[in-house]
């Protein structure tokens, strides 16, 4: 009983880490363009990141992928058209 009690406070306490796919729009040399990624809410709060992804706002030209250290793998997109 006292190991199923531990595994409930275990997985409880990892619920509050719970990766989402967030996106942020971007302009780099008069482009629009998209970055996305895998984090957690408290990182897409410093990022000014919104829950989502980059097609949701229809950037869905893929321009390549780079590692953000101790964060994330982070995919840019550029927009087609106006947002």
């Amino acid at each position: 009983m006292f190991i199923k009690i531990i595994n409930l406070l275990f997985l409880l306490s990892q619920t509050k880490n719970i990766k989402t796919m967030h996106y942020r729009i971007i302009e780099v040399e008069n482009e629009l363009g998209c970055v996305q990624g895998l984090i957690t809410r408290k990182m897409a709060e410093k990022f000014n990141a919104n829950a989502g992804k980059c097609s949701d706002v229809n950037c869905n030209i893929y321009r390549g992928k780079i590692t953000l250290p101790f964060c994330c793998i982070i995919t840019g997109y550029s927009c087609g058209e106006l947002i």
